[in-house]
């Protein structure tokens, strides 16, 4: 069954897969240090591990997307991150 950390985490990437069913464009937006950018990485590599092609982008330059994707470093090109 997996410990309840992992059981809540289940149903709440199902609950969010649920809501972004059939849309094709999702924008992270509001004021600095409310979370955009981490919750952003959170939708893509979730909607990824379900087999989504997702694509998250930013324009802020500080390293904060990097971070949340686990890379070293984000440049101009495309780049893939396994989920």
């Amino acid at each position: 069954m997996g410990t309840p950390g992992r059981r809540a985490r289940a149903i709440a990437v199902s609950a969010l897969a649920a809501v972004l069913e059939g849309r094709e464009v999702v924008v992270c937006a509001g004021p600095g240090g409310v979370g955009k950018t981490t919750s952003a990485a959170a939708i893509g590599l979730a909607m990824a591990a379900r087999g989504r092609r997702v694509a998250v982008l930013t324009i802020d330059p500080a390293r904060r997307l990097a971070d949340s994707l686990g890379l070293e470093e984000i440049g101009g090109e495309e780049r893939r991150v396994d989920p």
